[in-house]
């Protein structure tokens, strides 16, 4: 069960102790209420106490904080963002991750000129979960920044509104949860914005976290978190006008599609879209984005009905009487995906990652038989070493 997060309450005084170096990442840095728990820290090279800065908090699954701060340490000293990675919080048990939340939000709020109304989160797979189910708890996170989130435990609607962010690898296998995360916050009429990138399961390239941290400065001005910056938002709206062209131009029609919407979205009300409008318009009715839009909802459905397979698949596995081989490489359609795989385009990314997901889910069950020193870790084994 998740436990409670404390409420954003300054428990120690701005400047009441020496401030860390600027335009640096600082690691192992102590949380003065629980020295056990430290965090590294990006303060912008412009950093002063005088006037009040956004925060990030990033969540690493395996509390590879330096690194997971590195990705947004370029956008944040464009932007100006105080930047705090947990180097205790990763996959696992919930307490330890709840003790470092706990121990991170008095010390950073407390500690240095935090912008309070624009507080957010960041996190990459589990990592992401734990941005999420902050940004649930306390209802007092902006924004989430999420790369390669799995499906919420909770309802995407339940609680306080947040602006969602999310990104995900062409061959990460969490692709499609967060494909399903975005659709259910369209749904629910949430500020969301979805992009892919070339690569796994992993932290998103410096680019996208560049386009999420300038996302999150345009909605704060609609959302008047902060004050109406037009020459900033003219910069940023060239850099996504930009990016929804380029994709344009290399026949990646849905991308562009869904850049132009999230264009239109974003900065209506804020700047003149429409130019964005009139390329969303002659995209909608493009055929070839039409036809491009059913193969992508055909991949989309072989990689759900994927995911139920490998779910009957590791049932199976616990019978008395397990499969052959061959016939769990044909539950697991894994001739057809390997074929597919050697392709090109969406369906071929859709393959890689069942693929991916194949490998992890029996990955996981042959380490959990082989602590029972069950014989049938053998046999999922060899479908592992089958799989090209």
């Amino acid at each position: 069960m998740v436990g409670p997060l404390i409420p954003a309450l300054a428990l120690f005084l701005a400047g009441s102790s020496p401030q860390p170096a600027r335009g640096v990442l600082v690691e192992h840095v102590s949380c003065p209420g629980d020295s056990t728990q430290t965090y590294t820290l990006y303060l912008p090279s412009t950093y002063q106490t005088s006037r009040e800065w956004p925060l990030l908090l990033v969540f690493d699954p395996g509390a590879r904080a330096a690194r997971a701060a590195e990705v947004f340490r370029e956008a944040a000293e464009r932007f100006g963002w105080i930047i705090a990675a947990s180097e205790n919080s990763r996959n696992g048990p919930w307490e330890p991750t709840l003790r470092a939340v706990n121990a991170m939000w008095p010390a950073l709020l407390g500690g240095y000129a935090v912008d309070q109304r624009r507080v957010y989160t960041a996190g990459h797979s589990g990592g992401a979960t734990v941005a999420w189910l902050v940004a649930q708890q306390t209802g007092q996170i902006a924004g989430v920044i999420a790369s390669g989130q799995p499906n919420p435990e909770s309802q995407v609607a339940k609680g306080k509104q947040f602006a969602w962010f999310g990104s995900a690898g062409h061959s990460d296998f969490n692709f499609l949860q967060v494909k399903n995360i975005d659709a259910a916050l369209e749904d629910a009429k949430g500020t969301h914005r979805v992009e892919f990138f070339d690569g796994g399961h992993q932290w998103p390239p410096s680019d996208i976290a560049l386009r999420a941290l300038g996302w999150m400065e345009v909605v704060a001005m609609k959302d008047g978190r902060r004050p109406r910056d037009l020459d900033l938002a003219k910069a940023i709206l060239a850099e996504d006008i930009s990016r929804a062209r380029a994709l344009e131009e290399r026949g990646l029609l849905t991308e562009a599609w869904r850049s132009y919407r999230t264009i239109v979205t974003t900065y209506t009300g804020l700047l003149d879209v429409a130019d964005a409008d009139r390329r969303l318009r002659a995209i909608d009715s493009d055929h070839k984005f039409k036809d491009a839009r059913k193969l992508e909802e055909r991949a989309d459905r072989r990689e759900q009905q994927e995911i139920y397979a490998i779910g009957k698949v590791v049932a199976q596995l616990s019978t008395d009487d397990p499969p052959l081989v061959a016939q769990l490489r044909s539950q697991l359609n894994l001739d057809s995906l390997e074929k597919a795989s050697r392709g090109e385009g969406y369906e071929a990314a859709s393959a890689t990652r069942s693929i991916a997901l194949v490998r992890i889910q029996l990955s996981t069950v042959a380490r959990d038989l082989r602590d029972k020193h069950d014989v049938r870790a053998d046999l999922v084994q060899k479908v592992l070493d089958s799989i090209k």
